[in-house]
């Protein structure tokens, strides 16, 4: 994802948008704990004194007015992390949900995800154990759950320099304490730089997480920073509605164009994944509102907050009985062909996507992860896809076409003349599948994405039927050539290897009725 457009406003830190209390919890019981975070933003971004902070908070809980009909498992929230004053009216909303529940949520894991304000860093760093403290008392770390996310993938590390300043998480806790009192345990997540399709994954591992060990999410973010109040409620608007949706390509463009803005746009994208595997439909928006809102605000110069609950109505694909390795109908697949090769064609012309109505046919808007290929004249021309699915099958392929014709680094963009020349193959991913042996990779049938710290690559199956390769040459190829590793990197037992399969077709069954 390009960061030009987004990175100048998460660095950026103010009271706006985005002291040390005692070590009791909420019964004023002395704890004992290892390794304690302390409090970094009390007394000035909320009370340190803890009465005065109990009231606070209870008092914004008190004054949100939720819906009478929400309904469904909750698996996760979107909460704002500025000072109290400015986002707590907002913070309420998901919080009084929460509250009102209590008896439901006392006891369970909050894996609270937010970003870095202060320090760089790669990947997503996790405050590994020990307890995080507030004027309300300890909150100790999920070890279990900590150790399991650190074994499960390289993406999180055990670092704990960044959570020591930050905000992001710590803005969350004392609505937490007061909701539930000290019941309940904590996964404390900061996203520091990580690539699109690494944040999707983990938003498809979090989902089996939440629910194996009945966890709940929340992502913390604020919104648009610093524009008048019309422009910020307009961009805000834009937000929620592609946040709500859980369409994660329009929230990504938006942001890559400057329309929309999150500061915790990773973990937000996280969620939304996290929401889609484990049967969300959409959001449920509770509040918005900015700081211009409240008494004092300055409406020149705003910034937005949100509140979003994610409530599930089923348990996931897989329990409704869809298949994790699928076929499409022929009719399917001509329909995407189509859909290819109109959207290039028109893009290509005029610059423009197509105006397209989402098809009548469940698979064809269920997400899909897909590679577009285009030859010239049997040359390659373009080659572009997805790892992990994170929007509908039809938009995937829309989007993927015009990246493949248009944007393949490799190749110049396709021109208007060549366009009776070219050929369109798709293949629709399977979801990954985690490894422990290379050997257990079957050549040409098996997709293979391999990932060591920050840097992986991808072959397709197609790959492994080319003359001449072995199960160790193509892997060798695979290491070396696309992930820029050691060419025997596969055999390194901190290398992730994860297996996919294909549904593959081209244009030749346009013509032949295959």
């Amino acid at each position: 994802m390009r960061s030009s457009s987004i990175i100048s406003f998460i660095i950026i830190v103010f009271v706006l948008s985005c002291g040390k209390g005692g070590s009791k919890n909420s019964g004023g019981e002395e704890l004992k704990v290892k390794n304690t975070r302390p409090a970094a933003v009390s007394g000035s971004w909320y009370p340190s004194n803890p009465e005065s902070l109990r009231k606070m908070v209870q008092e914004y809980m008190d004054q949100a007015k939720l819906p009478t009909d929400i309904k469904g498992e909750l698996i996760g929230i979107i909460s704002p992390h500025a000072g109290f004053v400015y986002s707590g009216p907002v913070a309420g909303y998901c919080y009084k949900y929460i509250q009102m529940n209590k008896e439901k949520f006392k006891g369970r894991t909050f894996i609270i995800i937010g970003p870095s304000h202060y320090m760089d860093f790669r990947g997503i760093a996790i405050y590994p154990d020990g307890a995080f403290e507030t004027p309300l008392g300890e909150i100790p770390v999920d070890t279990e759950l900590s150790n399991l996310l650190q074994k499960d993938t390289s993406l999180v590390k055990p670092l704990k320099d960044p959570h020591m300043p930050e905000h992001s998480l710590e803005a969350q806790l004392p609505f937490l304490q007061v909701a539930l009192g000290g019941d309940f345990k904590i996964v404390p997540l900061l996203y520091g730089r990580a690539k699109l399709d690494d944040v999707i994954m983990f938003g498809e591992r979090l989902a089996k997480i939440v629910k194996e060990h009945n966890a709940v999410i929340i992502a913390s973010t604020d919104m648009s920073h610093y524009h008048p109040y019309d422009v910020a409620v307009r961009m805000d608007s834009a937000t929620i509605e592609a946040t709500k949706k859980l369409d994660i390509n329009e929230l990504v463009e938006g942001l890559e164009e400057g329309t929309m803005e999150l500061c915790g746009y990773l973990p937000v994208l996280t969620l939304m994944r996290t929401a889609s595997v484990a049967g969300v439909s959409e959001g449920t928006l509770l509040k918005y509102a900015n700081s211009g809102d409240v008494p004092h605000g300055d409406k020149s110069r705003v910034v937005g907050y949100f509140a979003m609950l994610f409530l599930s109505e089923r348990v996931g694909e897989k329990e409704k009985g869809v298949e994790v390795e699928f076929n499409l109908t022929l009719e399917q697949k001509k329909y995407l062909l189509r859909l290819a090769r109109q959207t290039i064609e028109e893009y290509v012309r005029n610059g423009r996507r197509p105006e397209i109505k989402a098809p009548d046919d469940p698979v064809l808007v269920r997400d899909g992860a897909v590679f577009v290929t285009i030859h010239h004249k049997g040359q390659l021309r373009g080659c572009i896809g997805q790892m992990v699915a994170q929007e509908p099958l039809y938009k995937a392929v829309m989007d993927m076409a015009i990246s493949a014709s248009t944007r393949d680094y490799r190749f110049p963009p396709v021109k208007a003349q060549e366009l009776g020349d070219i050929d369109i193959e798709i293949s629709v991913l399977s979801p990954l599948k985690r490894i422990d042996d290379w050997r257990k990779i079957k050549l040409g049938e098996h997709g293979v994405y391999i990932r060591k710290g920050y840097n992986s690559g991808v072959f397709l199956p197609q790959v492994g039927r080319m003359p001449g390769f072995t199960l160790e040459s193509f892997l060798g190829e695979l290491c070396e050539q696309k992930a820029g590793l050691a060419r025997d990197c596969y055999k390194d037992p901190d290398a992730e290897i994860y297996i996919f399969t294909v549904v593959e077709f081209d244009e030749s069954i346009m013509k032949e009725g295959k």
